[in-house]
């Protein structure tokens, strides 16, 4: 869930504070991870933190966000 920066997460939860990146994003579908990681390494692009995954809500559509430079 995204919020405020000085927001404070409920009970139970963890906040993670994320910086802002420059992304790769691929809809998601089986493979999809491999095979852009291995595009990615084939054009010498490394990531620069954790793959997100985010569902589009008003068509259900799941994609992968491949973070690959810090902005």
């Amino acid at each position: 869930m995204e919020c405020i920066d000085n927001a404070e997460a409920p009970d139970g939860w963890i906040k993670w504070i994320i910086p802002s990146y420059e992304y790769i994003v691929v809809e998601n579908h089986k493979g999809a991870f491999e095979e852009t990681i291995r595009k990615m390494n084939e054009h010498g692009i490394s990531l620069v933190g954790a793959v997100h995954d985010y569902t589009e809500p008003t068509t259900g559509k799941d994609y992968l966000y491949f973070p690959i430079r810090e902005v």
